[in-house]
């Protein structure tokens, strides 16, 4: 096993890294020997799947700023990462239901933005995380086997969203928090082509629910000293989504949750 990595302070605020490194991921116990139901489908063991290996390089740059009382760090990484023998659960025919298999060499590489700050506005202090990531995950060598797997003809590895969003922001006036929290993730390219088969319905639902973006809210106020009553709200806008083909997400639900401090 090998690793290297460097950073570099180009001036002040601005920092240069790069890194590369190998790694790899043997079966667990329950990918190798363990079978088990839930619901109509089944986890069967794999007694002959083989360990993964791979290597992953980064480059990135990290740069702070200041605009009035707003302090902040902007970051930019562009990565590769290749795999060998990679294991991923695969959606079987034969009896119905997933199992871990060795799929192929791989190679999966994108880009990451991010910003992250805090500093007072409207006489709130205010704390922002933000950022996006672009993801392509390919084979290296793109087969009819896989082709045949796949519900779409071309190169692209399954379960995968290419683009992903998030973004929050929290603010607090004295006794009062509030805080908005945004999350967007592009359409699942790909799944097992044989989930169309026995799912009804799955491929309308999926050329119909592509994107999807959900938003929470959270209130929070300090009833004493050491008391603390917090209102939370997910999928604010009751958004329908499924992030796992046949499995529909959690509608809107409000929570209130109080937290005192001994």
């Amino acid at each position: 096993m090998f690793r290297a990595a460097a950073n570099l302070a180009v001036s002040r605020g601005t920092f240069l890294r790069a890194s590369w490194g190998q790694g790899y991921r043997y079966p667990t116990i329950a990918e190798r020997y363990i079978s088990t139901v839930f619901g109509p489908l089944r986890v069967s063991a794999n007694p002959l799947v083989r360990s993964e290996t791979g290597w992953t390089a980064e480059v990135g740059l990290r740069q702070g700023f200041k605009i009035g009382s707003f302090q902040a760090f902007a970051d930019a990484a562009a990565y590769w990462s290749e795999y060998q023998d990679m294991m991923e659960f695969v959606l079987t025919g034969l009896i119905l239901g997933f199992q871990s298999q060795n799929i192929g060499d791989t190679r999966i590489k994108g880009f990451d933005l991010s910003l992250s700050g805090q500093g007072s506005l409207l006489g709130g202090n205010v704390n922002v995380i933000m950022g996006y990531t672009y993801v392509d995950p390919r084979f290296q060598d793109f087969t009819k086997v896989d082709r045949d797997g796949s519900s779409v003809d071309f190169n692209i590895l399954k379960y995968r969203s290419r683009h992903l969003g998030k973004l929050d922001v929290e603010s607090t006036w004295t006794d009062w928090t509030v805080g908005l929290s945004v999350q967007h993730t592009s359409r699942m390219v790909a799944v097992d082509k044989i989930f169309d088969l026995f799912i009804p319905g799955l491929t309308d639902f999926r050329m119909t629910h592509r994107d999807f973006t959900l938003i929470d809210l959270r209130v929070r106020y300090s009833l004493t000293p050491h008391l603390k009553a917090t209102v939370l709200a997910k999928n604010l806008f009751n958004v329908e989504y499924s992030v796992r083909p046949g499995l529909l997400e959690s509608p809107r639900n409000v929570g209130l949750r109080l937290d005192f401090d001994f």
